[in-house]
């Protein structure tokens, strides 16, 4: 188990707001409500005591779910540090290792554009997502007020076609991912779970101990795959404790 202190409420000078319910994105017949605050620009500090006490940033906005019927929703990283890919994904680690990868400045060109486009249209076409504009996805890149970069990989070298890319915050304790996309044709499988073990060992190669992936939601097979990068954690209530491999009943 790893403790965090819990998150000091009265010493933060913050004003935090309660979103309307809504539909829940992943599971059935639920709604979903999120407490929500904004991020000051180079609050880096504050923003990374957020990441740690549950919260995920959109914007330049940090928000947690505080559903009243549900808990389901539970933030979890990667111990980057501890990590051993296991044999398929070393297998996938091979696969992709002509893929050239590179840090950038969260900054999108066409390329990048049309990458997105596709990807959000295969995998989510139904969702809101897929009705973002261009100038949408760009504000959801750029607009951090913290350090971010935008990682990608892209085929052969530096100048190759892009293949990929994830938006990623820089913490103090690792890498936090915002939003990733990547190329949904058949001859790359499995591309995101490459992404995810690339940033994992992006961040080992820092000397950095986690790599936060959003929330893992118990029940929906949507959020499951977070779970088969071990050993990772979920925070409860402010603390940070283990998630057991075989973790359908937990």
């Amino acid at each position: 188990m790893s403790g965090m202190k819990p998150f000091n409420w009265e010493a933060v000078e913050r004003i935090f707001l309660t979103s309307r319910p809504d539909s829940c994105p992943y599971l059935p017949n639920l709604n979903e409500q999120k407490l929500v605050t904004l991020i000051q620009k180079g609050d880096s500090e504050g923003f990374a005591e957020l990441t740690n006490n549950g919260f995920r940033r959109s914007h330049d906005a940090a928000y947690q779910p505080i559903c009243p019927d549900c808990q389901a929703c539970q933030p979890l990283r990667v111990r980057a540090l501890d990590f051993q890919p296991n044999k398929t994904q070393r297998r996938l680690i091979r696969k992709y290792d002509a893929l050239h990868l590179s840090l950038e400045a969260p900054v999108i060109d066409h390329e990048h554009w049309v990458l997105f486009t596709k990807y959000v249209q295969g995998r989510h076409g139904g969702g809101s997502m897929a009705n973002m504009t261009r100038q949408d996805f760009a504000a959801m890149v750029s607009d951090t007020p913290v350090k971010t970069k935008l990682l990608t990989w892209r085929k052969g070298s530096a100048e190759g076609p892009l293949v990929a890319a994830c938006l990623a915050d820089l913490l103090p304790d690792g890498l936090s991912a915002v939003y990733s996309y990547f190329s949904l044709n058949p001859s790359y499988p499995s591309l995101g779970t490459f992404v995810i073990l690339s940033l994992i060992a992006t961040a080992a190669k820092a000397e950095l101990p986690h790599v936060h992936l959003g929330y893992w939601v118990k029940g929906s097979k949507k959020m499951a795959y977070k779970a088969q990068f071990s050993p990772a954690e979920i925070c409860i209530n402010g603390a940070w404790q283990a998630l057991p491999k075989n973790n359908e009943n937990y």
